[in-house]
C-alpha cells in the first residue's frame, strides 16, 4: 500500500495529522490547492481572491488538478506516501459549486489511491478565513457527502477515522495509531 489519501470536511485535522505522520519519518504531500491559494492571495488580497476563485471556480480547480498532476508524478518507491485530498475530492468541490468539473481532474481520478482515510469533523469547526478558505460549516458537511460519493462512484472504498478525544495532540496520537494499525494488516 503506498499511495493513501487523506480527506474529509474542511476542519476536519487534515493537515495537522499529514504533519505529525511526517514527523514519524512517512512522505507527506499537502495539499495542492494551499499554495495556489496563498498566491491569489498576495496578489490579489483576501477579498480579490476569494472574488476570482468563485468567479472562476472550473479554471482555479483546473490550476488544482495540475498541481495535483505534479505531486502524483513524483514516484511511491514502495513506501507509505500520505496525501491531502486527491483529485476526487476536488471534484467534490466542482459539484459543490455547480462549476464544470476540469478534464485534469476528470483524467487524475482514473488512478486509484490505494486506501483513503475520511477523517470525521472536529466537534469544534472553525473556518480559518486567515487561510482563504471560506467554507461555512454547512458547506463543509454538504462537501463530505460529495466526496464520500464521488469515491463511491469510482469504487473507491473509504475508511473513517473518528475524532477520538477533544485534546488536539491526544486525538492527532490516535487517530495516527489507528491509520497504522490498518496499515500493518
Amino acid at each position: 500500500m503506498t499511495r493513501i489519501v487523506l480527506t474529509g470536511t474542511a476542519c476536519a485535522g487534515k493537515s495537522y495529522l499529514l504533519g505529525a505522520l511526517a514527523a514519524r519519518g512517512y512522505r507527506t504531500f499537502p495539499e495542492a490547492e494551499t499554495p495556489i491559494v496563498r498566491e491569489l492571495r498576495e496578489r490579489l488580497g483576501p477579498e480579490g481572491a476569494k472574488e476570482w476563485i468563485l468567479g472562476n471556480y472550473t479554471a482555479f480547480k483546473g490550476q488544482v488538478g495540475e498541481r495535483q498532476r505534479e505531486i502524483d508524478a513524483v514516484p511511491t518507491n514502495g513506501e507509505p506516501v500520505f496525501y491531502d485530498r486527491s483529485a476526487a475530492c476536488y471534484i467534490g468541490y466542482c459539484m459543490l459549486r455547480g462549476a464544470r468539473i476540469p478534464e485534469v481532474l476528470l483524467e487524475l481520478s482514473s488512478r486509484k489511491p490505494d486506501a483513503v482515510f475520511f477523517l470525521e469533523r472536529l466537534a469544534r469547526f472553525k473556518e480559518r478565513r486567515d487561510t482563504g478558505r471560506f467554507m461555512s460549516e454547512e458547506e463543509a458537511c454538504r462537501l463530505a457527502g460529495l466526496i464520500e460519493e464521488e469515491y463511491a462512484r469510482q469504487g473507491v472504498a473509504i475508511m473513517r477515522v473518528p475524532e477520538f478525544s477533544p485534546d488536539k495532540q491526544e486525538n492527532v496520537e490516535r487517530r495516527v495509531a489507528h491509520i497504522e494499525a490498518y496499515l500493518t494488516l
